[in-house]
């Protein structure tokens, strides 16, 4: 019997541009929710990328929850604040890295 059966891990790397570029194509295509979690570094590169912070301004404007878990903080907390207007923001401790 094979010993690799099952899910494995996927690494993809790509530079900024292009992660937030897909990050984009995912906003735009969303038709029913989105949900997100974030490290800190991520919650300002999305909320400083005006495209981005476009498209989760139309998804609330287009009726789409948008759930995104953080660990707030000091340094993010205005981030936070700036993308509460248009979703749902929740406080998790330690996280790293961006999901989808």
């Amino acid at each position: 019997m094979p010993q690799d059966i099952g899910i494995k891990e996927v690494n993809v790397n790509h530079t900024l541009d292009e992660a937030l570029n897909l990050i984009s194509n995912i906003f735009s295509s969303t038709d029913q929710c989105l949900e997100i979690i974030v490290d800190q570094d991520w919650l300002c590169h999305l909320v400083e990328h005006p495209s981005i912070l476009t498209l989760v301004k139309k998804l609330k404007y287009r009726s789409i929850d948008t759930k995104i878990v953080v660990e707030i903080n000091k340094m993010n907390a205005n981030y936070s604040k700036r993308l509460m207007k248009y979703s749902d923001i929740k406080h998790s401790d330690g996280l790293v890295g961006c999901r989808f």
